[in-house]
């Protein structure tokens, strides 16, 4: 692991439990490092207000101590204006009569020591098929525009921004791609949402969110779809390690993990509990009927998927090359023990099925195939000089994250 790999680790650590001694402060060089690091991770935030106290101390770092202190202030005061919004929502909904559950966004930002330091680059929403419509019209009457989705009637998620306070809302209809041959099923687990709803002790509006094991089975479920793809980050981990630790007395256990068993998920879930216990000051924190039914399961060797998560920025998003290695992943977790032989080629040729949306004259016209295919490289080589590195880069990303995908019995 890398400094500031480890750096960042021990400021979240700080961050999240202020009873923790405080990090060490790095050296010149290792903090600009840590300073980009925690920016990709999308946890600058949370490791600015521990490390602030600390570089006031220090003659060096004087000229820093301006800028690193605006870049607090005002990503606090966003987050704020953002939260603000969202309350104001929450509210108009209520008194429409509308309920909606919040995801991910405020429901983990809440358990944090320092709520606005966790930021939200948008909060979800999920509303049943029967409300879409009349949250829809509640949203735009509060301001909200609409900048992506399908026809309303249609959308699984349609995504909203509010140009004043600059939040952005995305509204689902379903938590996962309906039909999706990886997680289509997923939705199934969820189906009593709305029953078993909770409404979180927030003071300032009525805001309403699935149950405690619900929600954990959510973040577990959503950072798997994740990882599926092209990766995740540590912030993630932090969250639902936050919603363990809050609510472990309220979550049936025994039934997350055969939940989490049937989608080939509990060893992925037991070793993200891992990298709480043992890199973010959770050790000692899990409720003893977590403790109990952790024990049943095998023991974790997390340190290969905290290395990938800390490698790929928020989402696996740090790299175009590591973007384009999801298409390995995702084959090779949809036929699961053909080998890398067979993801790697459905990569480069794919099926007409997955080519229609790019080429619509493939639609009853499959024959055209191999042309799609050789329009598609060609394209691809215009735009890109040196493809035959980024292709070798994107393929050896690939192998790697297949290789962990089998270590953490997602295929087999």
């Amino acid at each position: 692991m890398e400094q500031a790999q480890r750096s960042l680790l021990e400021y979240l650590r700080a961050a999240l439990d202020p009873e923790a001694a405080a990090p060490a402060l790095p050296g010149k060089e290792e903090l600009s490092a840590l300073l980009e690091l925690a920016g990709e991770q999308q946890a600058l935030l949370l490791v600015l207000d521990q490390l602030l106290p600390i570089l006031r101390t220090v003659d060096w770092a004087a000229e820093m101590l301006g800028p690193l202190r605006q870049t607090l202030l005002q990503g606090v005061a966003g987050q704020a204006r953002r939260t603000q919004k969202l309350e104001e929502l929450c509210r108009a909904l209520d008194q429409a009569g509308l309920r909606v559950l919040v995801l991910k966004g405020l429901a983990c930002r809440r358990l944090y020591p320092k709520p606005d330091l966790r930021p939200s680059s948008d909060e979800d929403l999920l509303a049943r098929d029967a409300d879409f419509a009349a949250v829809d019209e509640q949203l735009r009457r509060a301001g909200m525009e609409v900048v992506a989705g399908e026809m309303l009637g249609q959308a699984q998620v349609v995504t909203y921004l509010d140009r004043i306070s600059g939040l952005r809302v995305e509204l689902h209809r379903r938590l996962f791609p309906e039909g999706d041959m990886l997680y289509g099923g997923m939705n199934a687990c969820f189906a009593h949402a709305f029953q078993k709803a909770e409404r979180l002790p927030w003071p300032d509006a009525p805001v309403w969110s699935m149950g405690p094991g619900e929600h954990l089975l959510y973040l577990i479920c959503h950072s798997f779809k994740h990882f599926v793809h092209s990766g995740f980050g540590v912030r993630q981990v932090c969250d639902l390690c936050l919603s363990a630790a809050a609510y472990g007395a309220d979550i049936d256990w025994p039934a997350l993990f055969c939940t989490l068993e049937e989608l080939h998920a509990d060893c992925f879930a037991v070793n993200l509990f891992a990298i709480g216990s043992r890199y973010l000051g959770f050790a000692g924190r899990w409720n003893p009927a977590m403790e109990a039914a952790l024990a049943t399961r095998e023991t974790p060797d997390c340190d290969a998927l905290l290395e990938d998560l800390l490698a790929g920025g928020v989402y696996g998003s740090n790299s175009t090359a590591r973007l384009h290695s999801s298409r390995i992943t995702l084959n090779a977790a949809a036929r699961p023990g053909h080998g890398l032989g067979g993801p790697l080629l459905r990569t480069l040729f794919p099926a007409a099925a997955e080519l229609e949306g790019e080429y619509p004259y493939l639609k009853g016209h499959h024959w055209l195939v191999p042309g799609a295919w050789v329009q598609r490289m060609a394209r691809y080589a215009a735009g890109n000089q040196d493809l035959s590195a980024a292709a070798r880069e994107s393929v050896s990303i690939g192998e790697r994250r297949v290789a962990l995908l089998r270590k953490y019995r997602v295929i087999p």
